[in-house]
This record gives structure tokens, C-alpha cells and sequence, in this order.
């Protein structure tokens, strides 16, 4: 079975995290939770949030930034918030390589009008 869900705008990169932790001690357990919210957000807009997936899966990524400036491995570092969202939902039991299995990175690309992160579940038979 395949689930998609998508997560509008971006995530925090790590240099995001960096900061936010630098300039305060609980900034960046805060920037997380916020993260997380916008994560878990998408997972409800699709419905998802009543899936409770058991099996191993791969997992597709798509991120449609705003514009090119950020660097693909900051970009990329926002798949953390996306797992553990994912666990703290209970769409997947945890983010272990137990249950997961493959990360597939689709492709970085700019869409000024709609930047957006589109996440892609596949269950492994």
C-alpha cells in the first residue's frame, strides 16, 4: 500500500536549528515541536492520521523550495522533523531501520507559487 501526504511551505534546515539553539537553551526543543505541528499538519490534511502502518517502508521525498538559495543538505536535514512526526502521529511505530527502509530523494526543485515538501510511504510486501 502507498500513502502521500504533502507539508506546505518548507522546514527548518540545520543551520536553523543552529541558530535557534544558540540564541536560546530550549529554542531549539521549541523550533522541533513547531516543526513537528507543521509536519503533522499535512498528515491530517490527507487523512493519514488514522493510518498505522506496521510493515516496513520506504519512503519518497520531493522539496519544492521558494527559491535556490539554501543548500540541498540543509534542505534535507528537515526529513528528521518528518519522521518523527510521523512516529509522534503513529502513522509508523518508529523511525528505526527496522521500519524503514529505503530514503529515496526524488528531487530538490524551486516552485515560487506553492514551495512545498511532498512525502510518498510505500509499504514493503
Amino acid at each position: 500500500m502507498n500513502y502521500y501526504f504533502v507539508i506546505q511551505g518548507k522546514l527548518h534546515s540545520m543551520n536553523d536549528i543552529i541558530r535557534i539553539a544558540r540564541n536560546n537553551r530550549y529554542g531549539s526543543a521549541n523550533a522541533k515541536k513547531q516543526q513537528m505541528d507543521i509536519v503533522s499538519s499535512g498528515v491530517y490534511s490527507f487523512g493519514l492520521h488514522n493510518v498505522k502502518i506496521e510493515k516496513k517502508i520506504d519512503v519518497e521525498i520531493s522539496f519544492y523550495e521558494p527559491n535556490s538559495r539554501r543548500d540541498p543538505d540543509n534542505i534535507i536535514s528537515g526529513m528528521k522533523f518528518i519522521f518523527d512526526a510521523l512516529v509522534n502521529v503513529g502513522v509508523i511505530k518508529d523511525d528505526s531501520q527496522k521500519y524503514i527502509g529505503k530514503i529515496v530523494l526524488s528531487e530538490i526543485m524551486v516552485d515560487k507559487e506553492n514551495p512545498r515538501i511532498e512525502v510518498r510511504l510505500i509499504e514493503r510486501d
